[in-house]
């Protein structure tokens, strides 16, 4: 009966320790197919920043976008935007679409991206 004490120790202490390597296996191969896709390109995780040489459709502009990177993208004035979304010239151009409505009753992306196009 004593030594009964011992095997059971010895029993979970190996399944804890080989629980512990698998559970340590998965999450390095969890990381490793995640620095792999972002080191070959396949994965992004952050969407592309919005340069003078960007061309975004109208369709293709997202809540997380600034004020004047849609302008940037768009090719439309930045001044010109804020009066065909209605606008006022108060809100920073540095305020995302998806807050604009912090500034603006009823501002929705949606609605938005209708009146451009």
């Amino acid at each position: 009966m004593r030594y009964l004490k011992y095997v059971i120790l010895l029993l979970t202490l190996y399944f804890t320790w080989k629980t512990a390597t698998i559970f340590a296996l998965a999450v390095g191969l969890f990381f490793t197919v995640i620095v792999a896709s972002k080191i070959t390109g396949i994965s992004k995780f952050l969407p592309e920043k919005i340069t003078a040489e960007s061309k975004i459709n109208i369709d293709d502009i997202k809540g997380y976008m600034t004020i004047k990177e849609v302008s940037i993208g768009t090719k439309i004035e930045l001044n010109e935007l804020y009066k065909e979304l209605d606008i006022p010239n108060s809100v920073p151009e540095d305020t995302k679409l998806k807050d604009v409505k912090n500034f603006v009753d009823g501002f929705e992306v949606e609605i938005a991206k209708e009146k451009l196009k």
